[in-house]
């Protein structure tokens, strides 16, 4: 387990993340401008809000999709002798965005927000293209997960999309949920025997989406990825004008999410 007090990296990465980021650097000539070194360092600001100090550490879980996948994990409040909440982001984002709620829920608990497999900075493994492995394969991450992190019993709140995996996990490993919080979680109707009773328009548009990742025009965007989202969703900026001096550090953290390649 690789520990980061503060969120705070070692020299050496500092240096490598600075020589990769130069003039010359690949990054710098692709249109896609994802940098691992500007997620941390975005995530970073916006975690400056917080008043209770936060740790960020990476967790090897080991070949569960991928080869060694990891998962990026922030902890706050470890000493607190209650029971542990887990934080599963939604679709698209990372442990950063739960700032706003991180100093209430870790004033008397542990807390733990993790970057699911394959968002934010864990691991991006290929998943599955069977929907329902794919699901199992991110219920099993976040059991090896618990398991290095030796939780007997949490308290689970997943929101949106994190929802759907929260009540899987729930589903799948009920002992170790003390409690279940779905927060506007996702759902899915069961897939009709005869698709001939869904409207053709829906079927066609359903067709032409296929190949296309939900996210994927983020990716398309290139250099102007935060200024789409913030286009698209002002009001996820507005949420956090409040906290933050510069709110546009939540559109540049998404595209930073959300520019790699998905798996």
């Amino acid at each position: 387990m690789k520990s980061i007090a503060n969120g705070e990296e070692n020299e050496n990465e500092l240096q490598i993340i600075s020589a990769n980021s130069s003039w010359l650097s690949p990054t710098w000539l692709s249109w896609n401008k994802y940098s691992e070194g500007m997620l941390r360092n975005l995530e970073k600001s916006i975690l400056k809000i917080c008043r209770i100090a936060h740790r960020g550490f990476y967790v090897d879980i080991g070949p569960v999709v991928g080869h060694a996948d990891k998962i990026w994990t922030i902890s706050l409040n470890t000493d607190s002798p209650n029971t542990p909440l887990v934080l599963l982001h939604g679709l698209g984002a990372g442990v950063a965005l739960w700032c706003l709620n991180l100093d209430s829920f870790a004033g008397n608990r542990p807390v733990y927000a993790i970057d699911l497999l394959g968002f934010g900075r864990s691991s991006r493994s290929t998943f599955s293209t069977d929907s329902v492995e794919a699901e199992k394969q991110m219920v099993r991450a976040i059991e090896e997960w618990r398991k290095e992190m030796n939780l007997k019993q949490f308290i689970l709140l997943g929101h949106s999309m994190g929802g759907f995996v929260a009540a899987s996990f729930a589903i799948s490993h009920p002992g170790y949920v003390k409690h279940l919080i779905l927060a506007d979680p996702w759902g899915f109707p069961e897939r009709p025997e005869n698709n001939k009773e869904v409207p053709l328009w829906i079927r066609s548009v359903t067709y032409v989406l296929q190949p296309f990742n939900p996210l994927a025009g983020i990716r398309v965007a290139g250099p102007f990825g935060a200024w789409f989202i913030n286009t698209l969703r002002p009001d996820i900026s507005k949420k956090y004008s409040v906290a933050l001096k510069d709110a546009n550090l939540i559109p540049q953290y998404i595209y930073q999410c959300n520019s790699q390649n998905p798996r």
